[in-house]
């Protein structure tokens, strides 16, 4: 069974809409720079800077690609209304995706997919900076 849609996570009041729209139907990204959902737990992100801060400070070079932030930008990737249901989901339960929906999980294939092309370019470009 999947786990309940986070309620923060499916409202519409997270992306800068009503607190009644959610993520059914949704077919754009978030475009907003920095965004953040308010259910992330911003205090890891910050122990992970602040960790790569004192690597930089000790002469390593260290980056970061935040997958995190990259997928909370996908309010409409939310998986939920796209995988196979053991019971056919109903209109009504389509509107509401907290009753059913898993909404804290990213699995359409663009979303990896993005982070993957980002960090393969990433070593591409970093390997020919490192040769020249």
């Amino acid at each position: 069974m999947p786990m309940p849609c986070n309620i923060n996570v499916c409202r519409g009041d997270g992306w800068g809409t009503s607190a009644n729209q959610n993520c059914y139907k949704e077919t754009e990204p978030i475009f907003q720079k920095g965004y953040w959902e308010s259910e992330t737990n911003q205090k890891i992100t910050r122990v992970v800077e602040s960790a790569i801060e004192e690597l930089k400070s000790r002469g390593l070079e260290v980056q970061m690609l935040n997958i995190t932030q990259l997928s909370e930008y996908r309010k409409d990737a939310h998986p939920s209304i796209y995988r196979k249901q053991r019971v056919a989901i109903t209109e009504d339960q389509l509107l509401n995706p907290t009753s059913y929906a898993d909404c804290a999980h990213w699995c359409l294939p663009g979303v990896p997919d993005a982070w993957n092309e980002i960090l393969y370019a990433y070593i591409i470009q970093y390997s020919n900076i490192r040769r020249n």
